[in-house]
């Protein structure tokens, strides 16, 4: 982050056409996903889920980037992200959803939590 922003800062300091100007400011903070010491196990208990319902088990990939899962994960809670419906052309314009995907999507979650041990 601190890299890309120094960057985008020079190339900022640095407006050549006559009569313009930049300037440059942050409106907000949007953390990487961390992984926790329990990422995985829970992954293997949603794939497990999947699997139960007849459904396919995903691998599970991890690419740090931004999500709102990010803010429960710097909290050190197991999370894992975009297992909501399933749809296409995420954020764009012309980004829709699936409602059919929905009952299956909750099915595999609720699965999933009642699969958690007590003390996870």
């Amino acid at each position: 982050y601190l890299e890309a922003a120094a960057m985008l800062q020079r190339l900022c300091d640095s407006v050549t056409v006559p009569g313009t100007r930049c300037r440059m400011t942050q409106n907000g903070f949007y953390p990487a996903m961390d992984l926790t010491p329990k990422t995985g196990a829970l992954l293997q208990l949603y794939q497990e889920s999947c699997k139960m319902l007849g459904c396919p088990a995903p691998d599970g990939v991890y690419q740090g980037g931004c999500s709102d899962s990010a803010f429960v994960a710097r909290n050190g809670v197991p999370v894992l992200c975009s297992l909501g419906v399933t749809g296409d052309g995420a954020h764009a314009l012309d980004e829709h959803a699936q409602i059919s995907s929905l009952p299956v999507q909750c099915k595999k979650l609720v699965a999933t939590i009642l699969s958690l041990p007590e003390d996870f």
